[in-house]
């Protein structure tokens, strides 16, 4: 149990060392942080370790121990793990608000000095198109001490509100919102602060640390049959943030890196289309055939072998729209087609000549005309002029065998 103690005459002189060692050589390294956790209950080193250990171990697990003043020593195994712990607050304890505070040489901490911790605050009522830079850091320093300004929330397009970190005083009411005026605004408007990942604080005074149901003020008005008033209420809670879907970089291109961009625009898009193009075949065969190109020049393939006189070759197609009679590999205009002297379907005409009638009739046979080898006529019938195989439709079981 904690007493007064009373000093004696001798115990109260004041014993003055001009020699602190302070010059023999430098301290060694130390990357701790002291603890104080706001609540008026007792707080045990072995919970405390346990419970929190695992939340600010890093690179290194923590060392936590217990400071004789009432708070606790987090000892980190490097300057990165300590700057982990101090940049994710604020930190919590079953509720219960910690402040981290991190020492410097020849200074005295004690739980009355550790009162300033940084919470996320968000700014709500601002006019369109007045959040800025500015405005956040002076609406921080009216809190407190602005220590950071969330860039994104400076974007109409993220959420309603601004959002920016301030170093609090624990000790005194959290502030529901004030009364601004800007240069470029005719009247005075409200600004509401909401306060995220706050911890029990009281509804009746708005200080943290304790709840109204032990709030003395809260007390002394029901005693007095006040009506309580709980003017901090809920309402102080911060949103979650605005989700993902929201892209910056579609605004600004500058914070985004633009060569990853192309790099996927042209694995995706650039060189999936363009080899496409350049091997596309062609909309038509090469080269054309008598009557499939838009001239009426007869055009004859290089490779094809043509048993033609040299009038036939500048033959000219009466009527290029007119379509032909195609029969067993064979392409006759219709203009000039006489049908009397179509072969029969029993027969077989030579892939490999051009000939032309004396009515005017021109035949152009296809030499590179796949024909299935599905039947023959017979070998004994000297009166066939076609000897090569051919399909015929509908077939003939006595031509085939």
């Amino acid at each position: 149990m904690k007493a007064t103690m009373n000093l004696s005459d001798n115990e109260k002189l004041v014993f003055a060392i001009t020699d602190d060692g302070a010059s023999e050589e430098l301290p060694q390294e130390d990357y701790s942080l002291f603890a104080r956790v706001i609540t008026s209950k007792k707080v045990w080193l072995s919970t405390f370790q346990r419970q929190m250990a695992d939340h600010w171990n890093g690179l290194f697990k923590v060392n936590i121990k217990e400071h004789f003043s009432g708070l606790f020593i987090l000892c980190f195994g490097c300057e990165g793990d300590r700057l982990r712990a101090l940049d994710k607050e604020p930190w919590h304890f079953q509720n219960h608000h910690i402040v981290l505070y991190p020492p410097t040489a020849m200074q005295n901490v004690s739980p009355e000095s550790m009162v300033f911790s940084p919470f996320w605050v968000q700014a709500y009522r601002l006019p369109f198109l007045s959040k800025s830079r500015l405005l956040a850091k002076s609406l921080g320093n009216l809190l407190g001490e602005c220590v950071t300004v969330h860039e994104d929330s400076l974007n109409e397009g993220w959420g309603p509100f601004l959002r920016f970190k301030v170093r609090l005083d624990i000790t005194k009411p959290l502030l529901r919102g004030k009364m601004i005026s800007l240069p470029k605004v005719r009247d005075e408007f409200w600004v509401e602060f909401r306060y995220e990942r706050l911890p029990e604080y009281c509804m009746e005074c708005g200080v943290i640390g304790h709840l109204y149901q032990k709030c003395p003020q809260f007390l002394e008005n029901l005693d007095n049959d006040i009506e309580p008033e709980l003017a901090y209420g809920p309402m102080l809670n911060g949103s979650p943030l605005p989700s993902s879907s929201y892209d910056r970089y579609r605004s600004d291109f500058s914070k985004g890196n633009a060569w990853p961009l192309l790099t996927r625009l042209a694995r995706s898009s650039l060189t999936a289309t363009i080899p496409r193009i350049n091997n596309r075949p062609t909309a038509h065969p090469q080269p054309l055939l008598v009557g499939e190109g838009s001239n009426t020049q007869v055009v004859h393939p290089s490779h094809a072998r043509v048993h033609a006189s040299s009038a036939a070759s500048n033959l000219v197609v009466p009527n290029l729209f007119t379509p032909a009679v195609l029969t067993n590999s064979t392409l006759v205009p219709a203009s000039a087609t006489n049908t009397s002297k179509i072969p029969h379907q029993s027969q077989q005409v030579n892939p490999s000549l051009v000939t032309t009638s004396s009515a005017g009739t021109t035949t152009i046979h296809l030499d590179d005309v796949y024909i299935p080898d599905i039947g023959h006529h017979s070998a004994n019938n000297s009166s066939n002029p076609f000897p090569h195989p051919f399909a015929t439709y509908p077939p003939h079981d006595t031509n085939c065998y």
